[in-house]
């Protein structure tokens, strides 16, 4: 009988996620358009490997048009996630967000952007996965939003610690779950 073999987990070079050194320069760029995760995307020249390319830049809470000086943290892919240093200048979609815990909460990514251009930006990317998948004549409606406090789904996580169940959201990229009493996107009863 043939034994089935496991393909191993472990990345090739090129996949590995990598940190930069914590004295690598900041750099200064416009943001472009709203990722897959809701992240700002902008280009910058990098060097990676001992090499320099145009590449991507991925920076949460930002927004297209928008510019800003950013501090690399670590790979994705063939880019660049970096934290937001400064706001130099701040998109007129910007507003600020409902909810206390926006930024250390992993449950909303773009609390900061306008209803308007949140919707926009999420039609596109219905339409987008669409094409990608060969439906280009598909007729879409606009989206509609839920108003704050009546959305009734969200996407939680229960752990036993010590005996006593702990429920809630992870932090934005970590696997702590955030210790919050409220969520102004949620229904109350949640």
């Amino acid at each position: 009988m043939a034994r089935r073999t496991r393909k191993s987990k472990r990345p090739t070079s090129g996949d590995r996620t990598r940190r930069f050194p914590s004295n690598t320069p900041t750099i200064d760029l416009t943001i472009d358009h709203i990722g897959g995760r809701g992240d700002g995307v902008g280009k910058a020249e990098i060097t990676l490997d001992h090499r320099t390319a145009e590449r991507p830049v991925f920076v949460p809470f930002t927004l297209p048009g928008e510019h800003i000086i950013a501090q690399p943290a670590t790979t994705r892919g063939g880019g660049v996630v970096a934290g937001l240093i400064e706001l130099a200048e701040p998109s007129a979609d910007r507003v600020e967000p409902a909810c206390r815990h926006f930024m250390a909460c992993g449950g909303c990514a773009l609390q900061h952007m306008k209803q308007a251009a949140y919707l926009d930006w999420k039609h596109k990317l219905i339409v987008s996965h669409l094409n990608r998948v060969g439906l280009t004549d598909v007729p879409t409606s606009p989206l509609r939003a839920s108003q704050s406090g009546q959305r009734r789904r969200a996407d939680m996580v229960a752990r036993n610690i010590s005996g006593r169940v702990v429920l809630g959201f992870y932090e934005r990229a970590g696997k702590r779950i955030m210790d919050i009493e409220e969520c102004p996107v949620l229904h109350p009863d949640l």
